[in-house]
């Protein structure tokens, strides 16, 4: 997992593997806001990226995810997102198992969380298939979220 923010990439080629410093590097150019509803290809299904709206739900009712063929990116737009993320070491139960159609996993919601972000504009997240992660969450319950979420193929990175 990486967490930054996007004004602060003068290193990215760095502390980053390239794909993820260049899609940083994009993003931080890109008028974001007039993409809205229109998925992007960077780099056909195997980089691309959503803007979109959310409304913030309570940590204790949204579910736990995760991904194997893609790593997220997620960079916050406008509003505030409250981000868990729990390290998968086999410790929970999965309760819905679409990684092979859609490449996404849920978990129970009553998991905890090992470590809580709380991501203010400009913030972004990097989430590997080892983190299972909890996004669109707000304090409170119900607060405007907009987004980037960006899907990178792992092999890509190596990951």
């Amino acid at each position: 997992m990486y967490f930054g923010h996007i004004r602060h990439l003068d290193d990215a080629e760095r502390l980053y593997p390239a794909v993820i410093a260049r899609v940083l590097r994009h993003l931080a150019k890109t008028d974001l806001v007039a993409q809205m509803g229109q998925r992007q290809h960077l780099d056909g299904d195997r980089v691309f990226y959503d803007v979109v709206d959310l409304t913030g739900k309570d940590a204790a009712e949204a579910r736990p995810e995760s991904h194997k063929k893609y790593l997220d990116i997620h960079l916050i737009v406008a509003g505030r997102e409250r981000f868990g993320v729990i390290l998968d070491e086999g410790q929970l139960r999965t309760t819905e198992d679409h990684l092979s159609d859609r490449d996404i996993a849920f978990y129970d919601a009553a998991a905890p969380d090992q470590c809580i972000l709380r991501l203010d504009p400009g913030h972004f997240v990097v989430v590997y298939p080892a983190d299972i992660h909890r996004p669109a969450c707000s304090e409170p319950a119900g607060e405007t979220i907009r987004k980037v979420v960006v899907k990178v193929d792992c092999a890509l990175v190596g990951a």
